[in-house]
């Protein structure tokens, strides 16, 4: 069969299509500076109110060749050879990219994390995600600025909280719609964003906490920011919350209809997968220069998208199961400053006071007045919560025994 003269020039072409097809995908990732990259200089268009200079993707490259090849190919074997290549070449970029984002969630060997170190790349881990990520990343890190954050705690417009972000935003929700592959309206889940920041906005000027027992409106009320808060206290307290109200509707995208417990959950996927935790420490950090301070309070947001229902939960679900998926997420065990020593893991006081007293809070924050059920479920949660600290307390902050003791 190989003998076929016409067999071997359409494997031939087949094989230059295909691998240029396949790189292209690959290498596109990049955007590069064209005039840079020649030594001219910048050539700035402008052009219906937008403005800008030459940058492609490095794709640009290599997509020339395949359409080169698809011409030869419908030269010398016609539409059928031309459409048998097109979709076996859509084929093999989705696998290629299945075994990609396979290979992102293995977890590094710790020696290979820093290999590059001296080269000037700290973590290899960090920097292979980045490479597949950037899609979602750049956008993400366009939004999530310091100024961003100040002005959504601080801002006092009733009706448009994001304001000068919203169109920012906006680009990010589209750039998860075409990285997921949802056709989602981003315009609704950008109002469920902007009606979030609004309740918290409402929560943060006046805590609406008199309708709550006594012992639940002192436990939460003896860690809030007071009147005589200054702007900065007042922005690092409620920084992880408002990380959390923007981020929560993220969800949608994928669950539109679906309960808010499967949003939160999708929402959470997406922060820990995507590194976005990482990237809000970093924010934090920018905003008042304490990296270990910055990334507990991303981490704190992330606790509380991730296990604010299953806290809530405690009272209808078993102890076990739903413990240890709070407990034993890794975002979690750092926050909590989990450490072995003498072959046991010791877990820090302050840090679980900390993130339970968030996880109630939050509760509180989103939970509407009008719910006749809500009271209830708060007050039920805050008897969990003196459990879960009692437990702690008996067992000297040992987290095994603590867990043992709660199951």
């Amino acid at each position: 069969m190989l003998n076929d003269r016409a067999l071997r020039v359409f494997l031939v072409l087949s094989g230059v299509f295909v691998c240029n097809a396949l790189i292209a995908e690959f290498i596109g990732i990049k955007i590069f500076a064209l005039e840079d990259t020649l030594g001219l200089a910048p050539f700035n268009w402008d052009l219906f109110g937008q403005s800008g200079s030459l940058n492609f993707t490095a794709g640009v490259l290599l997509w020339p060749v395949v359409f080169i090849m698809t011409d030869v190919i419908n030269e010398y074997f016609g539409r059928r050879g031309v459409r048998f290549i097109s979709f076996l070449t859509v084929g093999l970029i989705l696998y290629a990219f299945l075994f990609a984002y396979l290979a992102m969630s293995l977890a590094p060997a710790s020696w290979w994390v820093g290999i590059s170190r001296d080269q000037g790349v700290p973590d290899m881990q960090e920097a292979y995600l980045e490479m597949y990520l950037s899609d979602i990343l750049n956008p993400f890190r366009a939004l999530m600025t310091p100024e961003l954050i100040t002005h959504l705690i601080t801002s006092d417009d009733s009706e448009d909280i994001l304001g000068p972000w919203r169109t920012k935003m906006l680009v990010f929700l589209k750039a998860i719609c075409n990285f997921t592959d949802q056709r989602q309206d981003t315009a609704l889940v950008l109002e469920e964003i902007n009606k979030e920041l609004r309740q918290l906005a409402k929560f943060v000027a006046a805590p609406h906490l008199n309708t709550l027992p006594e012992p639940v409106r002192t436990y939460l009320a003896a860690a809030l920011p007071t009147s005589e808060s200054s702007t900065e206290e007042l922005v690092r307290f409620w920084r992880p919350f408002v990380i959390y109200c923007l981020l929560r509707p993220l969800g949608k995208i994928a669950h539109f209809d679906s309960e808010i417990e499967t949003i939160e959950t999708q929402s959470a996927a997406w922060m820990r997968s995507w590194m976005l935790t990482k990237h809000i420490g970093r924010t934090f950090a920018d905003m008042d220069g304490n990296a270990w301070q910055g990334q507990q309070d991303a981490r704190l947001a992330y606790a509380c998208m991730a296990n604010r229902s299953r806290l809530l939960s405690l009272d209808t679900n078993i102890w076990g199961p739903a413990l240890y998926e709070i407990f034993e997420d890794d975002e979690i065990k750092a926050l909590l400053q989990l450490n072995i020593f003498s072959g046991k893991r010791w877990l820090n006081k302050e840090a679980l006071e900390r993130l339970l007293h968030a996880l109630l809070l939050m509760a509180a924050a989103i939970f509407s007045d009008e719910e006749p059920s809500s009271t209830h479920a708060i007050a039920e949660c805050y008897g969990n919560i003196q459990d879960i600290l009692n437990a702690a307390s008996d067992t000297g902050y040992d987290f095994d025994w603590m867990l043992a003791a709660l199951k």
